[in-house]
């Protein structure tokens, strides 16, 4: 959404499906967790990441529309790769937990999807071990390692490639 980019990863932006728009974010925001008690700490992560993709993006515009290449090194490369692709990639999902929480929901069954709705968010321990052993229900952690898997081997072959 912030360069308006219409394909990630050779597939249709969720964004651009008519019933989601530009409240994406906010959509999931206040569907799954607009009433648990972490919910200012989630958009706060949500409004810092959001930032500093913007802020990385327009390094990337700027570089790109630059004619004098000098002032642009590794370290600048790396700046904006780590501001663009970490915090929305990894440290959003993985600190909010939001990537977990939502394939677990997709997942679910109606019983265990509305024990989670309960449950997911709370710093009561036994909320947290109740959500934990969904998640064991639904081999979440194993889902994720695989995807992990994946991804490095994706990463591997790619740079393998590269001259």
């Amino acid at each position: 959404m912030t360069n308006e980019a219409t394909l990630r990863r050779g597939q249709t932006c969720w964004h651009l499906n008519e019933s989601v728009g530009s409240i994406a974010i906010n959509f999931l925001l206040t569907k799954y967790y607009s009433r648990r008690p972490n919910y200012l700490t989630i958009v706060e992560m949500v409004h810092d990441t959001t930032l500093k993709m913007r802020s990385a993006q327009w390094l990337d515009l700027l570089a790109a529309k630059s004619k004098d290449f000098r002032s642009f090194d590794m370290e600048f490369y790396k700046e904006v790769v780590r501001l663009k692709t970490s915090h929305f990639g990894f440290f959003l999902p993985m600190a909010s937990a939001l990537v977990m929480v939502i394939v677990a929901l997709e997942h679910a069954n109606p019983q265990q999807r509305n024990i989670l709705l309960e449950n997911h968010g709370r710093q009561n321990q036994e909320q947290v071990e109740i959500v934990k052993t969904i998640f064991a229900e639904l081999k979440i952690e194993e889902y994720f390692r695989i995807i992990l898997t994946l991804s490095r081997r994706n990463i591997e072959k790619s740079v393998a490639r590269t001259p």
